[in-house]
């Protein structure tokens, strides 16, 4: 049973933390007094808000050797693919993808409100239980990685513990799905189950009954309307959210289409890239921050190399042309601070 494994001993005391984080107990003191965040908004593809929090500056520089130094360092199952640094088996969005491609039958789940029912009691249990930490050092974590009693979404920690929140439950779910003939994988919130097998109604039951009654362990629950089973080739009907008009998307898992056994992105996912490029080349200089302007140039890059690892065609051409952008921006910078005088 592929279980989540912390390679090195457990930490036991408070100094001991400290020579692990390689941070002064004052740097921690100081991040302990100053647990603030800052809201973030984020518009979701559905049109509706997801509220993120951006940490205290101290607060975030020692989140992040929490990251560094202890949640690195954990070796997790193969099923987990979210937000997770693993150089021998590295994963991601295609990762998690790929184990259904090209299936005969898809369950696709999504849990509700994922990172406010992580509340400080999983957190400390995680630390306690699962790595073994002593109570004091435990709790001091707790501290250092929850906001207002739940798991804040943006902090560097949180995406780590989300994925430790099942960390004694879900190798038993794996183990019972696979007696089905299900595959499942987890990325942070969203769940897939797989099967070439036909799906009866009882075994769809089943499957769902049983990824319900492990969450639930948690205080979880799964979206009803984004719980879905479908067949191969099936489409997913919505609402364009701009236009008020239905739409047929195709099967995807992690924003990647899964119908043939090479991964795919989508004819209007890929439609959306090339406006996003086109809009940045349109952008007025003038008119934005150099800094909003890097973040948009590296969204629309980080989409770009999407296309391109996927193996579609117009991939490159639109790294070129971003490429090319920058150049340019980069150039329109230097002459503003020249005549601004700022260096």
């Amino acid at each position: 049973m592929d279980k989540i494994q912390y390679p090195h001993s457990p930490i036991n005391s408070l100094k001991a933390l400290h020579r692990a984080l390689r941070v002064d107990e004052s740097v921690m003191s100081n991040a302990l007094q100053n647990i603030n965040y800052k809201e973030v908004p984020l518009k979701k593809k559905d049109g509706t808000t997801r509220i993120t929090y951006d940490a205290a500056p101290a607060l975030k520089a020692v989140q992040k050797k929490i990251t560094s130094q202890i949640f690195h360092k954990i070796t997790f199952p193969y099923y987990i693919h979210g937000c997770i640094r693993d150089a021998n088996n590295p994963r991601s969005i295609y990762t998690n993808a790929s184990p259904h491609a090209g299936k005969k039958n898809i369950i696709l789940c999504d849990i509700k409100d994922f990172f406010p029912s992580i509340k400080e009691k999983t957190v400390f249990f995680i630390f306690r239980e699962c790595l073994s930490f002593s109570p004091e050092v435990s709790q001091k974590l707790t501290e250092l990685c929850t906001y207002n009693g739940t798991l804040p979404q943006g902090a560097s920690t949180s995406s780590y513990i989300a994925n430790l929140a099942f960390w004694d439950i879900e190798p038993l779910l794996v183990e019972k799905l696979s007696s089905f003939g299900f595959t499942y994988t987890r990325f942070a919130d969203d769940i897939t189950m797989s099967t070439d097998k036909p799906i009866s109604t009882t075994l769809k039951t089943q499957a769902l009954h049983e990824v319900r009654r492990a969450i639930r362990k948690r205080n979880c629950s799964l979206k009803k309307r984004k719980t879905m089973v479908l067949k191969r080739g099936q489409v997913i009907k919505g609402i364009d959210e701009k236009k008020q008009k239905p739409t047929d998307s195709p099967i995807t898992v992690t924003s990647l289409s899964i119908h043939h056994k090479n991964l795919a992105i989508s004819k209007q996912e890929r439609r959306k890239v090339r406006a996003c490029v086109y809009n940045l080349e349109k952008t007025n200089m003038e008119e934005i921050s150099y800094q909003e302007w890097c973040r948009r140039y590296s969204s629309a890059m980080g989409k770009v190399s999407r296309i391109i690892t996927c193996g579609h065609k117009e991939g490159e051409p639109l790294k070129q042309r971003l490429k090319k952008l920058k150049d340019v921006h980069k150039r329109h910078h230097l002459r503003s601070s020249k005549v601004s005088g700022r260096k």
